[in-house]
């Protein structure tokens, strides 16, 4: 019989990055007030967004604020969907997540939740998981390490999660409230691991994907490189998902779309506003006959060439427009044809100034 490889339910790469990030800053860090803790958040996830990580780093923010210290955190898709209009498998959802976090320093994705058969597994059975999981790994004292379920607040009152947590065992519920939310949920109770933030944005739904993605575009709602994967699958990737890219209304490979003014880009902009980002194809390149410089000076004489050559590239307005150009570059989708030095005189031949 061929052995089947088993997931690990709770990878620990990032973890253990940021341990060695607090030893490379003190050989002993001082422990925190309240101890270490690590956060974890499920759901459908189908697919994941923004919304999905802004809600664990919200519960991260508010434990740090209140005397923890984290060390990791986590994204869980369950192996089910209770979800009427369509059914995303698992390993499909598994990869959105890890492309989704792929860029994030401190969430990774967890597979504990995708080896259970059916819906509604204890949310402090997969906190105890993770609990025991890490300490057992990294050999860490059980009494100094708290796992907290981030959630929202209508989850927080449904599954009566303030209600379930264990504080013998270090497990404790943060419950992320948008300021518009209605639900009934309690203060702060440190005394029942138990805490309240703040969202910062209100947090989109997989259904706004969904909607988007069928409209052919995507915009600001997941990452970009997140976005490439779920609206401009390579071949093999549709090949491989190919059912749940039909669900998702994205059928075919396409061609790659190719920007070759910056100037035009900024036109565009003035006309349709962010309308624009929503309708750029996340692997769409960029190739710019200027300078990078002038886009993003880093000395005074670059800003003077840069308004010389184009007022327009350092207008706070089009701030979004440089935002995505970084996005882009870092995935290897930008090219700018000036090279540095170059001397602009009109004619077809470059002069390379030397520095």
């Amino acid at each position: 019989m061929q052995d089947i490889e088993i997931p690990e339910p709770w990878p620990l790469d990032k973890l253990n990055a940021r341990l060695g990030a607090l030893a490379a800053e003190d050989a002993t860090p001082p422990q925190p007030p309240k101890g270490f803790a690590l956060v974890l958040g499920s759901g459908a996830l189908d697919p994941p967004h923004h919304g999905h990580l802004d809600l664990l780093w919200q519960a991260a923010q508010r434990l740090e604020a209140v005397g923890y210290d984290v060390l990791g955190m986590w994204l869980c898709p369950e192996r089910e969907t209770s979800t009427d209009s369509l059914c995303l498998s698992i390993a499909f959802r598994l990869e959105a997540c890890r492309h989704i976090v792929a860029y994030d320093p401190l969430i990774a994705v967890g597979t504990w939740l995708s080896t259970q058969e059916g819906l509604g597994h204890g949310h402090m059975d997969m906190c105890r998981d993770l609990r025991e999981y890490v300490c057992s790994r990294l050999g860490r004292d059980r009494g100094a390490l708290s796992v907290f379920y981030a959630c929202g607040a209508d989850d927080a009152v449904q599954c009566n999660l303030c209600d379930g947590v264990d504080v013998a065992g270090g497990l404790g519920v943060v419950v992320v409230k948008p300021c518009f939310d209605e639900a009934q949920v309690q203060a702060d109770d440190p005394t029942r691991l138990t805490f309240v933030a703040e969202a910062t944005q209100a947090i989109a739904s997989s259904e706004v994907v969904r909607k988007a993605l069928l409209l052919g575009r995507i915009g600001a709602a997941v990452p970009l490189h997140a976005a490439q994967f779920l609206s401009r699958p390579t071949k093999d990737e549709l090949d491989t998902f190919a059912s749940d890219y039909a669900q998702l209304g994205v059928i075919a490979a396409r061609g790659r779309d190719i920007y070759i003014s910056l100037s035009s880009l900024l036109r565009s902009f003035d006309r349709q506003k962010l309308h624009l980002l929503e309708h750029l194809a996340p692997d769409a390149l960029f190739f710019f006959g200027s300078k990078r410089s002038w886009v993003f000076p880093q000395s005074e004489e670059e800003q003077i060439e840069s308004h010389r050559e184009n007022p327009r590239y350092l207008r706070e307005a089009y701030q979004p427009i440089r935002e995505l150009i970084l996005a882009k570059e870092a995935l290897g989708q930008v090219f700018f044809l000036k090279p540095p030095g170059f001397i602009y005189n009109g004619d077809l031949f470059m002069e390379i100034r030397l520095r």
